[in-house]
């Protein structure tokens, strides 16, 4: 994180940025979603559809102004995920853990997934139905741990292996890895199973 900031001073650089865009003559109608979206705090939307624009238009001033509300939103969802300590509801999709950086995904929530991770994986019907006569042979088979290059991929990586490390599970890290390639490690290395943090 570059630097705390508070959600009044987000909305106030929000503020700024729809100013100065009606001073250059964007759209109103951009202008007015922008302004909605910062009503009910939808951050990580705002920022989608600030690069979007800063994007299409050919307007260097533009582009840098709305670049910096994005990195504004960046370290403000930044600091939420880290400093969150209220319960809620871990979500799971098709493919795992569906979230919003900062909001219901975030540092205390990776804590307890890995935990849980780590318990089910001491359950009988989980070392039987994988060939494991105990717990010890999951911890030296170890797990492949590794994200994409997503928002805070390496901050959760770090939480997930502490959490592994003191279950003493071996822990196979390649990094920033196509989870197509994750997946061919972990058939190459035989591990129990693997632990990727991306996007879907």
């Amino acid at each position: 994180m570059q630097q705390r900031i508070a959600k009044e001073t987000l909305l106030e650089r929000l503020t700024q940025w729809a100013e100065s865009a009606r001073k250059q003559g964007i759209a109103t109608e951009e202008i007015q979603k922008i302004e909605e979206l910062s009503a009910s705090s939808r951050f990580w939307t705002i920022a989608n559809q600030l690069g979007d624009w800063a994007n299409r238009k050919n307007d260097p001033l533009f582009f840098t102004e709305s670049m910096e509300v994005v990195a504004s939103i960046r370290d403000y969802q930044g600091q939420k995920a880290y400093h969150a300590s209220n319960p809620t509801t871990v979500v799971f999709g098709t493919s795992g853990w569906r979230g919003v950086i900062g909001e219901d995904f975030h540092i205390l929530n990776v804590h307890k997934v890995i935990r849980a991770i780590v318990e089910m994986m001491r359950q009988p019907v989980f070392l039987r139905t994988n060939g494991y006569s105990s717990f010890t042979e999951v911890q030296k088979a170890g797990l492949l741990l590794f994200r994409d290059n997503r928002f805070m991929g390496d901050d959760f990586c770090r939480v997930a292996r502490m959490e592994l490390n003191a279950a003493r599970i071996k822990v196979y890290e390649p990094g920033m890895c196509p989870t197509g390639v994750g997946s061919a490690l972990v058939t190459q290395f035989q591990t129990a199973g693997s632990i990727n943090f991306t996007p879907s």
